[in-house]
């Protein structure tokens, strides 16, 4: 059965792209940054308490079946990670080296990474 497109691109944002187009050295550093990061912010989650305020807006969001869209600034995204794992939101990251190593720990916690760039299309 032809799956949609838009089924198509979801599972793409879940998925681990292809590095095949990379350099082996480079495969090996984007493996061993998206690992590390990927253990570290682990290991800085499990000992943070999180204070949340304004929950009642996600929770209505969900109940709708609305897809709310949130914004953090730079310093925030690794503890934002650990808190949103596993709640399948897709986050947005550059289709840049640094972006690749960004989407595989993402997809680590359990969540999606939709590429994109502004000079890249």
């Amino acid at each position: 059965m032809k799956q949609s497109r838009s089924a198509a691109n979801i599972d793409r944002a879940y998925s681990f792209a292809d590095l095949s187009s990379y350099s082996f050295k480079d495969r090996c550093l984007i493996r061993a940054a998206d690992l590390a990061f990927f253990v570290l912010i682990k290991l800085i989650g499990g000992t943070v308490k999180f204070e949340i305020e304004g929950w009642e807006n996600w929770e209505a969001a969900s109940v709708e079946g609305k897809i709310p869209i949130y914004t953090f600034w730079h310093n925030r995204i690794f503890l934002s990670i650990y808190f949103w794992q596993r709640r399948r939101i897709v986050v947005m990251t550059s289709q840049s080296f640094d972006g690749e190593y960004i989407a595989r720990f993402v997809q680590r916690f359990g969540n999606g990474a939709a590429r994109g760039s502004s000079t890249r299309g």
